[in-house]
């Protein structure tokens, strides 16, 4: 999962790729907080904002009381754009997230998440075999 930022303090525009370690390194005044703060920000964001994935379930066909079945490349497509939709909503929410009382520090900064199917997929499967293990749920995609 890559983070793209633009106008983020002193940075005009940067690119990270996070990994299960990320360790941002940098001299004093050089944007570290805001790179961290921010990304705790959108992250905690997409985790607590339930509302948005509802729209997931419409994919989900019933096929039995404990079987289902989605079509892969319209999961993934309705993943993103909530994704994209969620990173955008954040970005209205930077000056209270900052506590900057003139709005202007973040006015022009810009955040985007690049996300690839096989990200997805990958963290599909992982749910998936997670609830096999706990549930007698099974999901299957129609390609």
């Amino acid at each position: 999962m890559k983070f793209k930022f633009r106008n983020l303090g002193p940075i005009e525009e940067t690119e990270l790729d996070l990994h299960p370690l990320t360790i941002i390194i940098g001299p004093n005044n050089s944007a570290k907080t805001y790179i961290a703060y921010s990304l705790y920000g959108i992250l905690k964001h997409l985790r607590t904002n339930y509302d948005s994935y509802s729209e997931i379930k419409s994919l989900l066909h019933k096929e039995s009381d404990t079987t289902f079945s989605v079509k892969k490349d319209e999961l993934i497509e309705k993943l993103k754009s909530i994704f994209e939709a969620e990173t955008k909503k954040f970005k209205k929410h930077l000056t209270f997230f900052f506590q900057d009382s003139s709005r202007k520090l973040f006015s022009k900064t810009d955040y985007e998440l690049l996300i690839e199917d096989q990200e997805i997929d990958t963290a599909i499967s992982t749910v998936i075999s997670g609830m096999r293990k706990g549930l007698s749920l099974e999901v299957h995609y129609d390609e």
